[in-house]
């Protein structure tokens, strides 16, 4: 996982022409750091994976699952329309935070607020969402194939 994390990071960051220098003050970190990440030494937190996607311009997903191309795992079947499903997802988002902080297992810094940790815990959710579709459907299928 990490070395396929630090090549698409890596891939990233020279699509967009930036030195691991600029990636690193763009987010806080440290050069070193970059490289490290790059060449799959280390594993980032949910919040700098989240600042990196977001200083490189590609969603979360890129970073953790998605295909080839950097789209988003899809899969077809019954599922809530999008909207529905983003409202009851940064629902379920907000109550975990707040459940984490309530019971001091989570704090909230001076650079990270409330508000920032509940998009974090959303994007999270929506991303293991499709990994575990992206597990279980095949599943399903071969079981319904052998019927």
């Amino acid at each position: 996982m990490n070395a396929e994390l630090g090549r698409r990071l890596r891939q990233a960051r020279l699509e967009l022409g930036l030195s691991g220098t600029e990636l690193a003050r763009r987010i806080g970190k440290s050069q070193p750091y970059i490289s490290d990440l790059e060449r799959g030494q280390r594993t980032p937190s949910l919040s700098t994976l989240a600042a990196l996607a977001q200083a490189l311009g590609r969603p979360l997903s890129y970073f953790l699952g998605a295909d080839e191309e950097g789209e988003a795992l899809s899969w077809p079947g019954r599922t809530l329309p999008t909207e529905k499903a983003n409202e009851m997802t940064l629902r379920l988002a907000t109550a975990v935070v707040d459940q984490l902080l309530s019971a001091e297992l989570l704090r909230t810094d001076q650079n990270t607020d409330r508000d920032k940790l509940v998009q974090i815990v959303h994007q999270a959710i929506q991303n293991a969402y499709h990994q575990v579709r992206a597990t279980t459907l095949p599943r399903q299928a071969k079981a319904a194939s052998n019927r």
